[in-house]
């Protein structure tokens, strides 16, 4: 009788225990999923975080650059309870639109940054989809002297383009190309890939932001070399 006691009390003892494990992971899953964020965009163009910290270069002073945009692809903050969502933080104060909704979104330097030595730092916040979870990143904006040419890193041909090279001439990229040429002697509708070296951007008459740090120029030339 006393055995039969012990078995019972020892099965509901081992009971209580198997449903306070089966709560861990429903417990666990109670805080929100945070993914790991390790790209953004910074001024249309994309930055790779290391160890949390994201690195761009920006103009010299205030007057030249006193803001930047940044956007982060909808795809990037993705969980199973659903989207997380990152806005800029300082201090108490949270900058009131989400980052991480695909759409490039403006940020004063002067309000949301804190700026030491040329360095202009923003902190980062991600939040959970339930908002019960937070971590914070890093975005550190050197202020160096602007420049208007970019480093070539590499060109490739596209449509009504046979060939295409370049040669870095002392900090100056003299692009080559084999073109196609209507009657008249120009070239129309000839294309260029160009990937800029380092933090380089193309811009211009004809260029499209490829969003993945290349730009196709669209060639348009009456001359004949």
């Amino acid at each position: 009788m006393n055995k039969s006691k012990f078995l019972k009390k020892s099965l509901a003892m081992l009971l209580a225990l198997m449903l306070v494990v089966a709560m861990i992971p429903l417990s666990a899953s109670a805080a929100g999923a945070l993914p790991n964020l390790d790209r953004l965009y910074i001024d249309d163009y994309p930055v790779t975080a290391e160890d949390g910290v994201f690195a761009f270069d920006i103009g010299e002073n205030d007057e030249k650059d006193p803001d930047v945009t940044i956007k982060i692809d909808t795809n990037s903050l993705t969980t199973p309870e659903g989207p997380a969502s990152a806005y800029i933080v300082k201090g108490d104060t949270v900058y009131n639109e989400n980052l991480a909704e695909g759409i490039a979104k403006t940020i004063d330097l002067s309000q949301w940054g804190t700026e030491a030595d040329g360095v202009v730092t923003l902190t980062l916040r991600v939040w959970s989809h339930d908002k019960t979870d937070s971590k914070d990143y890093t975005i550190e904006l050197t202020r160096t002297t602007d420049s208007r040419v970019a480093k070539v890193e590499s060109v490739s041909a596209g449509d009504g383009t046979y060939k295409a090279s370049f040669v870095d001439n002392a900090g100056t990229n003299n692009i080559y190309m084999d073109v196609a040429r209507n009657a008249m002697g120009k070239a129309e509708g000839a294309v260029l890939y160009v990937t800029p070296a380092e933090k380089g951007k193309v811009s211009g008459t004809g260029v499209t932001d490829n969003q993945d740090g290349t730009y196709t120029v669209n060639v348009k030339g009456d001359k004949q070399t």
